[in-house]
């Protein structure tokens, strides 16, 4: 989950829950073999923001840091790299590119479910689950069980990125919208849709990367 820096007292929104946020300032961060100095973020109750969802938090890793760097989540490893600098790959072949948007600290890209209907969604490498708006499923034809739980055939971003047979949940994604009121997209694509792929996300050059398969 990432957020822009809110003012004092601001609440945060989560898939399961919301916090109040105040900003605080970080004197150095360390991730693996990179120091940061000066960065910015936000204090928050977790246990409030993520409730339900099992697990101890300590913090957040967000976007003020992660734009910063190359992020590589290679799903079938289990493994992530961040680095400052122009990853090796590049200078070969062996990948494919697909541009996307930010707004905010949000990746957009556009989607085709089904060969049939494109629209814009939110890419979370982070979200366990793919979401859908309840319009978006409606255009699909979907039926869903009563905990909103369904699959969709077909879901493809750029030209041979696909995954067949992915499962979604159906989603009111009002709690999105309030805090991104002029960005459009119907739903956000996570772990379910990206489960069998290596993706870099450069966010300087607004490109993912996808690496074999």
């Amino acid at each position: 989950m990432n957020f822009t820096l809110p003012t004092p007292g601001q609440r945060v929104s989560g898939i399961s829950g919301a916090s109040t946020a105040r900003p605080v300032s970080l004197r150095s961060i360390e991730i693996g073999d990179a120091r940061l100095e000066n960065v910015r973020a936000v204090a928050i109750d977790l246990n409030q923001l993520s409730s339900g969802s099992g697990g101890t938090l300590d913090g957040l890793i967000g976007h003020e840091i992660l734009r910063r760097f190359y992020v590589t989540v290679d799903y079938p490893r289990s493994r992530i790299e961040l680095t400052t600098k122009e990853p090796r790959f590049l200078s070969g072949t062996g990948y494919r590119s697909i541009p996307f948007s930010q707004y905010g600290h949000l990746i957009l890209v556009n989607v085709r479910l089904n060969n049939e209907i494109e629209v814009p969604m939110i890419l979370d490498y982070c979200a366990s689950h793919t979401l859908l708006s309840e319009s978006l499923s409606n255009r699909l034809g979907l039926r869903s069980d009563r905990s909103g739980r369904t699959k969709v055939e077909r879901i493809k971003i750029g030209k041979k990125t696909i995954s067949d047979d992915v499962s979604v949940i159906v989603s009111d994604l009002s709690h999105y919208r309030r805090s991104t009121p002029r960005a459009k997209y119907e739903g956000v694509l996570g772990v379910t849709f990206l489960k069998d792929y290596k993706i870099t996300v450069d966010y300087q050059g607004q490109q993912i990367y996808v690496h074999g398969r």
